[in-house]
């Protein structure tokens, strides 16, 4: 079965990061590098300090056809249209991610007069393997404060 392919880039005027190729064959975890979880171009893990070490899963469901993004009891939150998905800490349940959909990982945060930058995504569209014509794909980019994804 062809897989759904998440494509992490940097976009201009972000903060640098190499692109990542990351295949959904199972769900991804989306979350803040720590000494033996490293950024790599095949994870979507960030140096990014409004992210927790296990922030968010998002996975493509071959079934339904459908992405889907859960926040695993993050510290500051997972949004989709600036709604959270779940309570401070609390794990929430799987929620589809549509065309248009604005999702942000992540709060600002200030730590000792320093503001936490976060990761802005930018667009989600079909991929497999075998047919690059159908692919799937997701654009985040290390911008701002807050990490967002748009699926377009």
């Amino acid at each position: 079965m062809p897989s759904a392919l998440a494509v992490f880039t940097c976009r201009p005027n972000s903060h640098p990061f190499q692109e990542r190729h990351v295949y959904l064959d199972e769900p991804v975890k989306i979350g803040r590098s720590v000494a033996r979880c490293r950024p790599a171009q095949n994870n979507a893990t960030f140096d990014c300090k409004v992210l927790s070490r296990n922030h968010a899963l998002v996975w493509f469901d071959h079934k339904t056809g459908k992405f889907y993004l859960q926040d695993t009891k993050s510290s500051n939150g997972t949004f989709i249209n600036s709604q959270r998905l779940s309570r401070g800490s609390e794990e929430s349940p799987p929620c589809e991610v549509l065309s248009g959909d604005i999702i942000q990982f992540g709060v600002d945060v200030t730590e000792n007069t320093r503001k936490g930058a976060g990761i802005y995504a930018h667009s989600i569209r079909d991929c497999s393997r075998s047919n690059q014509s159908k692919s799937c794909e997701v654009l985040l980019s290390k911008h701002g404060s807050g990490k967002y994804f748009t699926a377009i």
